[in-house]
């Protein structure tokens, strides 16, 4: 009896540590947006939601904005067909720089980088520091136009975002902070 009851508890721990890694794997992206404005009226805003309920929301809004996790973009000075078949031929350009431009006081890159495409936009015109800081990867590009005509699909990003972890947006001009990231906690810091 007791070798029996020993070998039902080793069976036992052996199936609960080997479920260990993989409940580990399951953990769900959190989404952070946080907003800081200093100045006259200090504000700090912070949204901290599951990537999940960013698609949810895709779902349930209105047909004229969203649908089928698909925007439609009429009303832009380039098509995104366009967008599609530019973006075709720079990704397979590997790593390079796209986009270098040095205009006084304002300085903008684009820069593809392993799986990652840079933007970087440094303003200092007007007494203002302001800088932009965009990570996108590189799958999350494809997802959003992997659609045909003048639509992106947001869902797609959304999906291949679920992977991601880190910051992918960071803003800061003036008296105005924004950071964007995703992790796997519920709450921001």
């Amino acid at each position: 009896m007791k070798k029996r009851f020993s070998l039902h508890a080793a069976v036992a721990a052996s199936l609960c540590l080997a479920a260990l890694p993989a409940a580990a794997q399951e953990t769900k992206p959190w989404i952070h947006v946080h907003v800081t404005e200093s100045g006259d009226s200090p504000k700090n805003i912070r949204v901290n939601l599951p990537l999940s309920v960013v698609g949810v929301a895709l779902e349930v809004a209105p047909e004229k904005i969203v649908e089928k996790g698909r925007v439609r973009l009429n009303n832009a000075d380039i098509s995104i067909a366009d967008m599609r078949r530019l973006w075709a031929a720079l990704r397979d350009s590997g790593d390079s720089e796209f986009v270098n431009v040095d205009d006084g006081g304002q300085h903008v890159s684009i820069v593809r980088e392993a799986d990652l495409v840079l933007i970087k936009v440094d303003d200092r015109k007007d007494g203002k520091d302001a800088q932009v800081r965009v990570e996108i990867p590189v799958k999350v590009v494809d997802a959003l136009f992997a659609t045909e005509g003048e639509e992106i699909d947001i869902a797609g990003a959304l999906d291949r975002l679920q992977s991601e972890r880190g910051e992918i947006i960071r803003v800061i001009d003036g008296d105005t902070n924004v950071r964007i990231w995703i992790d796997e906690t519920a709450s921001s810091s």
